[in-house]
């Protein structure tokens, strides 16, 4: 598949803007000798700009074409690139892989400069939330598929429910790490996970799990009012009904402050993926921005989780 995205934003709005009548089109030699310059194909061209909701229709030559994709990537680019970041190819690999990503992944030297600037920047913060993902018991082909089933999904419709999921979240960040989820804090990330599954166009199945590993589904809708559950295992599915995920969240791994460090965790994750989103709206390929989307959608199973489990050891406590 061919991936990324310009630096160009404001070239690409002023190409948006104008109407397309109003341009000449680069003829089809230029447009298949630039094609071949990439080692990419006519088709592979189009289809590229058809992500980005542009035709050759929107270039009145074939210079603008250029200036919009980029500088292609060639190894003398690339070296200059890393003896600017003091990096080794090897460095720049394991950079990327914190990211789901690779060199491959980019086809332009201007969008590989930004997307490393940023990472070097924020790799520490991701890494530690993955881990925190991680840690449920997700897989790292689990992982992969919800990288992939994200790549599908509208990704400007996500960005913007960004700000509203950071802003429902606020509140269990300022809650006491000792104090225990009311009924409605519950109610509430209920609802949050809801609404991010149904966005997310995720289907999440949860059952209880007795001593000999046998499941019994409860119905999302019931988790407040079911009975005490020691294990819970978490089944994930596409629009398509694949599954994507399948894991069990054991109380041992939870304490009391649990679901309210997961939450400021999320908070977290929001903000840069509020942050990434808008560098992908202007310089970043069109992978990177899904990144923090897939970690977010696992951090709210865990909480999810926390509502059975912590509700679980409240009572247990309380009978004791």
């Amino acid at each position: 598949m061919i991936r990324g995205i310009t630096l160009s934003t404001l070239a690409c709005l002023l190409l948006l803007l104008n109407p397309v009548g109003a341009l000449a089109a680069p003829t089809n030699e230029e447009v298949s000798q630039l094609a071949n310059s990439l080692g990419w194909t006519t088709d592979d061209l189009e289809n590229y700009l058809s992500d980005k909701e542009l035709s050759l229709e929107h270039f009145d030559s074939i210079e603008s074409l250029k200036d919009y994709l980029g500088t292609p990537i060639t190894p003398d680019n690339l070296n200059k690139l890393l003896k600017n970041y003091n990096m080794t190819q090897e460095e720049l690999e394991i950079l990327l892989t914190g990211f789901n990503e690779s060199v491959q992944d980019y086809w332009f030297i201007e969008d590989l400069d930004v997307a490393i600037d940023f990472y070097q920047n924020h790799e520490e913060q991701m890494q530690n939330l993955e881990a925190f993902l991680l840690n449920i018991g997700m897989t790292e082909d689990e992982t992969a598929s919800l990288y992939q089933h994200f790549k599908k999904l509208d990704k400007q419709a996500l960005a913007n429910n960004i700000s509203n999921w950071k802003e429902e979240l606020q509140a269990f960040v300022t809650m006491d790490q000792e104090e225990q989820l009311s009924s409605a804090n519950k109610e509430s990330l209920l609802s949050i996970w809801k609404n991010v599954s149904k966005q997310l166009e995720l289907t999440p199945v949860f059952y209880s799990v007795d001593d000999n590993g046998n499941r019994k589904e409860i119905v999302l809708d019931e988790f407040l009012q079911a009975p005490q559950y020691d294990t819970v295992a978490l089944e994930i599915y596409d629009s398509n009904d694949a599954l994507l995920v399948d894991t069990v969240i054991s109380p041992e791994k939870l304490t009391s402050g649990f679901a309210v460090a997961a939450a400021d965790k999320v908070v977290n994750l929001a903000e840069l993926s509020g942050n990434l989103t808008t560098l992908y709206d202007s310089q970043l390929p069109n992978t990177a921005s899904f990144v923090p989307l897939f970690l977010f959608a696992g951090y709210l199973c865990v909480l999810t989780g926390c509502i059975i489990l912590l509700r679980n050891k409240s009572k247990k406590l309380y009978e004791k």
